[in-house]
């Protein structure tokens, strides 16, 4: 029983020392596919990452082109509004110059007529003056001419 017990045991020992021999052989094969699948995966890759950055390259030169022609856009309508506030400034000065010279037109005629009023109190105390003595004389006529015409009256009266 020992020679069969042993005799079995050798050949299991056999059996496994031959699967091993063919699990090796697989793994040996499958490492030799599994390396030609990775190198096959890897130029893959390889392809795909050429082509993603030549398109990723395209991307960024086309935005970059839209860029420029909106800036290009931008600085256009920028330059238009620059010339039009520019033009409205100038105008803006131009009727301040106009306003400017104005003031000191009615400023300088204002201290003139100040001047003429200042001055004309004394003229006024004499118009006055002239004016009452008028008055006087016209009121001595105004007598004389009653006197007159009250003998004339009379005159005729008589």
């Amino acid at each position: 029983m020992d020679e069969e017990l042993n005799a079995r045991f050798d050949q299991v020992l056999r059996e496994i020392a031959e699967t091993r021999k063919d699990l090796r052989a697989e793994m040996a094969d499958m490492g030799k596919g599994l390396r030609g699948e990775m190198a096959e995966m890897r130029d893959d890759l390889r392809d795909e990452m050429a082509e993603t950055r030549q398109m990723l390259a395209l991307e960024i030169i086309n935005t970059r082109q839209s860029f420029t022609e909106r800036i290009d856009g931008v600085e256009q309508k920028l330059d238009s509004f620059r010339d039009e506030t520019q033009a409205n400034f100038d105008e803006v000065y131009r009727r301040l110059e106009r306003l400017e010279s104005e003031y000191y037109a009615i400023s300088a005629a204002l201290i003139r007529v100040e001047k003429m009023i200042s001055e004309e109190p004394s003229d006024r105390e004499e118009l006055k003056r002239e004016v009452e003595d008028l008055k006087s004389r016209l009121a001595a006529l105004e007598k004389k001419l009653a006197d007159l015409e009250r003998d004339l009256r009379d005159d005729h009266d008589a």
